[in-house]
């Protein structure tokens, strides 16, 4: 079945609040519903991939989620895949991504528009949250990537989109996709070139034919 992330990861709650403003979200809920509804005899979830990211802790859930599935799981980056999206895509075994789609890995970071004050541990105790989940999250990119350690933290820190190319490099994705019409137009298909040639074979017996007869004029 097909998995679409197509908008950012929200907890269900702000889900149905993104909903209410006419907006949309992915909760670990909606993908937790979505595997209850996959056939039994269906062993491949084809995710695809054109999210800004959202809360990490919902995305890890959805992470173990999908795992936890046993199934194969597909992933093609369709456009953005960033934040916690890029984590999500290593979920998955097999990776893609189109040509011109773009990957973006950052450090945490913590946003809270309610907070007006706060002591020194109390911001002390959050950022050592922040650096717990940077250290979870490079664990689990060098564990699916191979990608040393250093060369993901640098990234995270430049906080800048890479291109699929870069992607592959760093083995976020095994694959770049090309667009179908111009793998179409680049590999014809035998159907298409046999029509070519009959159709070219028949233009050519037309012409000798009308040769023909202007020679015996």
């Amino acid at each position: 079945m097909i998995l679409k992330i197509y908008s950012q990861i929200v907890p269900e709650e702000g889900r149905q609040m993104l909903q209410f403003f006419g907006l949309d979200g992915v909760s670990f809920a909606t993908i937790d519903e979505f595997i209850a509804n996959i056939p039994e005899e269906d062993n491949v979830i084809d995710m695809r991939i054109n999210s800004p990211g959202g809360v990490v802790s919902e995305g890890w859930a959805i992470i173990d989620k999908l795992q936890a599935t046993g199934k194969k799981i597909i992933a093609t980056i369709e456009g953005h895949a960033a934040s916690m999206a890029s984590l999500i895509l290593l979920a998955a075994s097999e990776r893609k991504g189109y040509k011109h789609a773009t990957l973006l890995i950052h450090d945490a970071f913590y946003r809270d528009m309610y907070l007006e004050k706060g002591t020194a541990e109390e911001l002390e105790k959050r950022a050592a949250l922040l650096r717990e989940d940077n250290e979870r999250a490079l664990d689990f990119m060098v564990e699916r990537t191979g990608t040393d350690r250093e060369t993901l933290e640098t990234l995270m820190k430049e906080d800048l989109p890479v291109n699929m190319q870069k992607a592959k490099e760093l083995g976020f994705v095994h694959e770049i996709l090309e667009p179908v019409s111009a793998s179409a137009a680049r590999n014809p298909n035998r159907s298409d070139m046999d029509n070519k040639k009959t159709i070219a074979s028949a233009f050519k017996a037309f012409l000798e034919h009308v040769i023909e007869l202007n020679d015996f004029r």
